[in-house]
Parts: structure tokens; sequence; C-alpha cells
């Protein structure tokens, strides 16, 4: 795990701090990475990241409440398809990208 802190000073001289730590670990050929993220006013929020292990293609990206969006790739690495909402039966929204 690690952590990155940076604080930010605003025009008034106050001072927020951020801190974002990175969790890693590997499940077969993927590759799963975590970040949560702490905003200086105290908000925070999460995502999680699953890559393959051999390409490094990200597959999915999951955010705090649960979207998931999905990635399919060609075989040279380029972008077909993002799915958002992929878990969605009724708001999956799907862009298909072409090589021209």
């Amino acid at each position: 795990m690690k952590r990155r802190a940076e604080v930010l000073t605003s025009k008034e001289g106050k001072k927020y701090q951020n801190q974002t730590t990175f969790a890693f670990s590997s499940q077969a050929e993927h590759l799963l990475q975590k970040i949560d993220f702490t905003g200086g006013d105290g908000i925070k929020t999460s995502i999680s990241r699953e890559q393959s292990r051999y390409s490094g293609r990200l597959l999915s990206s999951t955010y705090e409440l649960g979207n998931v969006t999905q990635y399919e790739h060609d075989e040279l690495g380029r972008l077909l398809t993002q799915t958002v909402n992929a878990s969605s039966t009724t708001y999956a929204s799907t862009t298909r990208y072409s090589i021209v």
C-alpha cells in the first residue's frame, strides 16, 4: 500500500490536505488497483481498476457507488468499446470506436 498526501493553500491562506491511498494486488491473470481519495474537506471517494497482467490494458473500473465501466481492446491494444454501467441491463451505454 502506498500513500500520497498533498497540502493545498487557498488564496486566503487556509490549508487543505488531500490524501490518496493506493493498494495493489493480483488475481489470476489480472492486476487489481484500489484508489481511495480523501479531500481536504473530508469528502471521500474510491475507484477499483482491473488490468491485464500481460498487456497492461485496462479491463474495467468500478466506482464507489458500484458503477462498472468495461473496456475491450483489439490485438494491438486499441480501444474498441467502452461500456458504462456495464452491470445494468437498463442503463448500460456502450461507445464503439473504429480505426479509420
